[in-house]
């Protein structure tokens, strides 16, 4: 976690790669929000999961955090959301099931990561809100799996815009304290 009175220099790559992770929580957001809407109206939501999957891919793929082990966890949950989508098609519930899964683990993971730097209420509920969507979403409760989504959407917007609101140096952090 940033220390607020810390003010680290910040090259180019660094400057992109915060505004990526931003994005892609962003982009998560928006994803989970048009997942809902797809599903409440048409019961098929395969564009709005593939945005959700690519702006988790965004963010894992971008984010900083101190412990390298958490990272790589986080890391490989988004990368083998990834792994399952590709080896999936539309008859192959089980693996899109996993796909989606793994995704909105890693998302939730970073929503959790960011809970503890802004303590925002209810957006620790995000995490089993997920749960149950991708839940129902197996089980083919679109009503339900809608709702869950919905609800993710507005976390993950809170979190979101916490991070938009906030000075980019404080995403870096103290690189001194970064297990390489």
């Amino acid at each position: 976690m940033a220390h607020p009175k810390h003010i680290e220099v910040l090259d180019a790559f660094d400057r992109r790669s915060i505004l990526a992770y931003r994005t892609g929580l962003v982009l998560s957001s928006v994803g989970l929000g048009l997942t809902a809407m797809q599903l409440s109206v048409h019961h098929e939501a395969k564009r709005p999961i593939a945005l959700l999957t690519f702006a988790v891919i965004l963010s894992v793929g971008n984010m900083h955090l101190y412990d390298k082990r958490v990272r790589w966890v986080i890391a490989w949950l988004g990368w083998g959301s990834l792994l399952a989508w590709a080896a999936s098609d539309v008859a192959n519930r089980p693996l899109t099931t996993l796909g989606l899964g793994l995704s909105l683990a890693a998302l939730s993971a970073l929503v959790l990561k960011e809970w503890f730097c802004f303590r925002i209420p209810l957006v620790r509920l995000t995490p089993a809100a997920l749960v149950v969507g991708v839940l129902g979403n197996h089980w083919g409760h679109d009503t339900l799996t809608a709702v869950c989504f919905g609800l993710s959407a507005i976390g993950v917007a809170a979190v979101a815009m916490a991070k938009l609101r906030m000075p980019l140096t404080h995403d870096m952090g103290d690189r001194a304290h970064y297990q390489i």
